[in-house]
């Protein structure tokens, strides 16, 4: 509910907003849920080998590109993501509508606060895109410690989008 000022003389009016905002975002987008592209989007997790990999993402309604639930959102760290077969291919569905991800070794801030060791990316940009991409950390550049009490979260600021095409 919001208040209005109506003509000249300030008289005040009371409206309720009854869009939809979702809707509305939809709308700009131009984008129609039927025809969204199904996927997943990929972590390539041979030189890190985390022991669990997760997918965080925010920004916008995030929708699931295969069942296209919307406010598709989890807590931290994350979904946890899918090993494709017995390689070190991660896998999740493919978030539509987020502008941002982050690929982590899924482990909670309250065990980081508790001292256990944790991995990351920085934050990335995303858009639909990626789907259908596979992330890889470059090794090359050492991970950073987090300011403060979350010392044992160290971020990888480095790495590459590339196609994904499994192996055969």
């Amino acid at each position: 509910t919001g208040n209005v000022t109506a003509l000249n003389f300030g008289a005040q009016v009371k409206y309720e907003d009854t869009s939809d905002a979702y809707a509305q975002y939809y709308e700009d987008l131009e984008l129609d849920l039927n025809e969204l592209e199904p996927g997943y989007v990929y972590y390539d997790n041979s030189e890190t080998k985390w022991d669990k990999v997760y997918a965080y993402w925010w920004g916008g309604p995030s929708i699931n590109t295969i069942t296209q639930e919307v406010d598709y959102f989890a807590d931290w760290p994350g979904f946890p993501m899918q090993q494709v077969d017995d390689t070190d291919i991660y896998r999740v569905i493919a978030p539509f509508g987020v502008t941002g991800i982050i690929f982590d070794s899924g482990v909670t801030d309250k065990e980081v606060a508790e001292g256990k060791d944790a991995y990351q990316t920085t934050d990335l940009p995303y858009t639909h895109e990626l789907i259908g991409k596979v992330y890889k950390i470059d090794m090359s550049v050492e991970p950073q410690a987090d300011p403060g009490s979350m010392k044992t979260k160290r971020r990888y600021s480095a790495g590459d989008w590339s196609d994904y095409s499994p192996e055969k």
